[in-house]
């Protein structure tokens, strides 16, 4: 098994009015998009991050991360876009990828710890997606086989790894397990969910 991450750094984030949310700090002083990538990095042999918007404030940053950075240039087209973008560009970096663990940069109580369970599944069953799952929801950080990466490189618009979550679970037999992980089920859109983030965060 050959991991790679992805996180997902393209959206204008225009809920949060103060600025740009992944430049935020959680209480410890952690910027929230390094706070994201320290925790993926341990587990996967190298991670690509996809910026848009924002991308010339977070060079800075992401200069100082052991990362691959590439900007999409149709970030305002949502979502599917960044990530069929990060996907071709993963395929064509290393092309000896298994499986890609895509995230979002805005999960600021997500932890190497929280995240292991994933890979460890994927492990187990390598042929299948691994899905976090909170408060009976299913999303991302999820890991995709490179049977998917078709399907995912073709994704447009909003629509993105959630609707290939949903669709797969739904089959028989599913295609998709869902892992328990809570700490997935925190984001941050708009300042007032830094009140509502777990005040004792790994």
């Amino acid at each position: 098994m050959t991991p790679r991450a992805l996180v997902l750094a393209g959206g204008a984030g225009s809920r949060y009015t103060t600025g740009n949310k992944l430049l935020s700090k959680r209480a410890d002083g952690t910027l929230l998009l390094a706070h994201v990538i320290k925790a993926l990095t341990p587990l996967v042999n190298d991670t690509l991050v996809v910026t848009g918007k924002w991308h010339e404030e977070l060079q800075g940053i992401l200069n100082s991360l052991p990362v691959r950075v590439s900007y999409n240039g149709h970030w305002q087209g949502g979502m599917g876009f960044s990530l069929a973008h990060g996907i071709k560009e993963i395929t064509q970096a290393w092309p000896d990828t298994s499986h890609v663990l895509v995230c979002v940069g805005d999960l600021p109580a997500i932890s190497t710890a929280s995240v292991q369970p994933l890979l460890d599944a994927a492990r187990r069953s390598p042929g299948m997606i691994i899905a976090s799952r909170w408060h009976n929801a299913e999303g991302v950080p999820a890991v995709f086989p490179e049977s998917c990466f078709a399907e995912l490189r073709s994704l447009r618009g909003d629509s993105g790894a959630g609707r290939i979550i949903k669709r797969t679970l739904a089959l028989s037999p599913p295609q998709c397990r869902a892992v328990p992980h809570a700490e997935a089920g925190w984001d941050i859109d708009t300042e007032d969910d830094w009140q509502r983030t777990p005040s004792s965060l790994p």
